[in-house]
């Protein structure tokens, strides 16, 4: 589905919610006034294609990041907002976003996957830790509200694997296989200023 054929009222009061500071969701939005944990921006127009073939321009651009929004919401979860110039519903290959936890050494202690993409809204993996400690969350799911000059993504994760420390994240943004061969045909990325606090210390470990 093309942006020009979505219906332009869902779009535009969708728009208006997301200004607002609101969270909303195609199914359960958040509260309003749910706490934002952290946000960041990101310049249009930087995306990196690699030498893939098989997509057109537009295809590679779509994941074109311009903010990430995490917010404190019910049922003890941190939900990761991801804004997009658009999720194109594609069959064809995945949209992919992959977030990634680094301490004050810079080294991952975290990281989470998820896509909007058909067949794989409902993948998404989080791991927090290592070895024997380390904490999983499957199954999280991933939907998405239509803007009217870009798309959002919305993916809740149990606070239990998300850090409570201070951490830099690195959300990379791709086009490509999830699955398969791997092959990654774009790329794009929001790095925080410097260490950020993405879960509450308080938050209970859900």
């Amino acid at each position: 589905m093309t942006r020009t054929t979505r219906s332009r009222t869902t779009a535009v009061a969708l728009g208006l919610a997301l200004a607002a500071g609101l969270t909303a969701t195609t199914t359960s939005p958040a509260a309003a006034g749910a706490l934002v944990t952290w946000s960041q921006s990101d310049p249009a127009g930087d995306t990196t294609f690699t030498g893939e073939r098989g997509l057109t321009r537009a295809e590679r651009r779509s994941i074109d990041a311009t903010s990430v929004v995490t917010y404190d919401v019910a049922d003890d979860r941190i939900q990761f907002n991801v804004t997009l110039r658009e999720v194109t519903e594609s069959r064809r290959f995945d949209q992919t976003v992959r977030v990634t936890f680094l301490d004050r050494r810079d080294d991952a202690v975290g990281g989470i996957v998820f896509s909007p993409s058909p067949g794989e809204q409902g993948s998404g993996v989080a791991v927090l830790g290592t070895g024997a400690d380390k904490e999983v969350c499957r199954g999280l799911r991933t939907e998405f509200v239509e803007g009217t000059e870009s798309d959002t993504t919305l993916t809740p994760v149990p606070d239990r694997c998300i850090p409570t420390a201070r951490v830099r994240v690195r959300v990379v943004t791709s086009t490509g296989n999830l699955r398969g061969d791997g092959k990654v045909h774009s790329r794009d990325r929001v790095v925080s200023d410097g260490l950020v606090r993405v879960r509450p210390a308080d938050a209970p470990a859900g």
